[in-house]
């Protein structure tokens, strides 16, 4: 987390500086354990893992590097996985480069840099976390790259453990058996009902994306593109999704652009997305979008 929430109640007490709230997280994805002797951020922060609290990282286990220790355990409590302090340094707000490595600067990842903007997520920026997306697949993530990334189910994140929202236990606790099942009768597939933060058991087409038109000023002066609007369950990594643009209902194309990207201002682990199409609409050519969410 490059940038915490501001600190409130008790943590006043220990700090008054947000960016002492900041941690960087590793876990071992792999089955056998981590040993972390040679292993240390050398761009961004300074901080080596050797001589740390911490020498090894059982599979499936967490690590965490804090700035400081105090303001973390005030917010987070006292159990978690640290392995010590970059007292020195913080992550800058705005972006830089973090880079992770072993011996003398062997680079395990190297993130050159990350960003406050899109296509990087821009809430990470403020109060929610920087979360690397499919991060327990069998083939890692491109590290470098921002489509890899989003920002964490809920404000100040979930350091030392899991940040993900289970889609199979999700079918399993409503009993769903068919993702395109519609087990309430309004309209809406499980799987789209999952990926919108909707309810099984209630009817959610207020969900349901909204198109509207967006005008944007360009060489060939003000045009009106359509856009289409809609929350999403930001941590359900298990689906992907695209928004495709068609002018006759057959031919559907990917070209579109995301406007905004921002947290829904409940802390209830939903995004809204607003994207709009690559190609003007006009009073001559029709204009649709759809959704498209797959497993």
């Amino acid at each position: 987390m490059y940038h915490p929430p501001e600190p409130v109640g008790e943590e006043r007490l220990v700090s008054t500086n947000r960016d002492d709230f900041e941690f960087v997280e590793l876990k071992n994805i792999g089955s056998s354990a981590i040993d972390l002797r040679n292993v240390r951020f050398t761009k961004g922060i300074d901080f080596d893992f050797g001589g740390s609290a911490i020498g090894t990282v059982e599979p499936g286990g967490y690590v965490l590097a804090v700035k400081n220790r105090a303001a973390f355990e005030a917010r987070y409590g006292p159990l978690l996985p640290v392995a010590g302090e970059y007292t020195n340094d913080n992550l800058r707000n705005s972006g830089e480069r973090l880079k992770l490595s072993f011996g003398a600067g062997s680079a395990i990842h190297d993130i050159n840099p990350y960003s406050d903007a899109l296509p990087w997520p821009p809430a990470a920026d403020g109060n929610f976390s920087l979360v690397l997306r499919g991060v327990n697949e069998a083939l890692p993530p491109d590290h470098n790259d921002p489509e890899s990334w989003r920002i964490s189910r809920y404000s100040a994140g979930s350091p030392g453990g899991g940040d993900g929202i289970d889609y199979d236990s999700w079918k399993e606790q409503y009993d769903i058996a068919d993702d395109l099942g519609d087990e309430d009768g309004d309209g809406i597939v499980s799987l789209l009902e999952f990926f919108l933060g909707g309810d099984p058991e209630a009817g959610s087409q207020h969900l349901l994306p909204v198109a509207d038109t967006h005008l944007v000023e360009g060489e060939a002066g003000a045009q009106d593109f359509l856009s289409l609007t809609f929350a999403r369950e930001i941590a359900a990594d298990q689906l992907s999704y695209v928004v495709e643009f068609s002018s006759d209902l057959v031919t559907w194309v990917e070209g579109s652009s995301l406007l905004r990207q921002d947290p829904s201002g409940n802390d209830d682990g939903l995004v809204v997305e607003t994207w709009r199409s690559d190609s003007p609409a006009t009073e001559e050519a029709r204009l649709f979008a759809r959704l498209r969410v797959w497993r």
